[in-house]
């Protein structure tokens, strides 16, 4: 209705030192590890998003690992794929254009993407079998 489109209604996004405490909960959550679609939309809007920060980011990679190595079989086998990928465009600087490679956060992002991507090798070879883009 009229309500949604009204400024004094609409609610903001959430800041981002918010975000990062969020992550950090979610980091450490089992069950989320499993909510699918949920926590794989925050690991990409954490790395990916217009407003994130090279410590939103970071975040995001380590709840990505988080779910890489506490998600169950099935969901992990079902959306993995997407996680690789997004995993990948953090490994090839995608996800942080502007920011030196050598950069404390770069650096921390790269080491929780490799811990994810060893953890989806072990938990999902079957994915890693199927991408004929990664290097043997």
């Amino acid at each position: 209705g009229a309500g949604a489109t009204d400024p004094q209604t609409q609610r903001r996004a959430a800041s981002v030192a918010v975000r990062v405490k969020a992550i950090g909960y979610l980091s450490r959550s089992v069950a989320a590890a499993s909510h699918f679609p949920a926590t794989l939309q925050a690991v990409f809007h954490a790395i990916f998003g217009a407003d994130s920060t090279p410590k939103l980011q970071e975040a995001g990679c380590q709840l990505a690992q988080w779910m890489a190595q506490h998600a169950s079989a099935p969901l992990l086998e079902a959306a993995g794929a997407h996680l690789l990928m997004g995993l990948l465009r953090v490994l090839r600087g995608e996800a942080t254009p502007t920011l030196r490679r050598d950069a404390k956060e770069a650096i921390a992002m790269r080491c929780a993407c490799y811990g994810a991507l060893a953890l989806l090798c072990r938990r999902t070879p079957s994915l890693l079998r199927k991408d004929e883009t990664l290097p043997v």
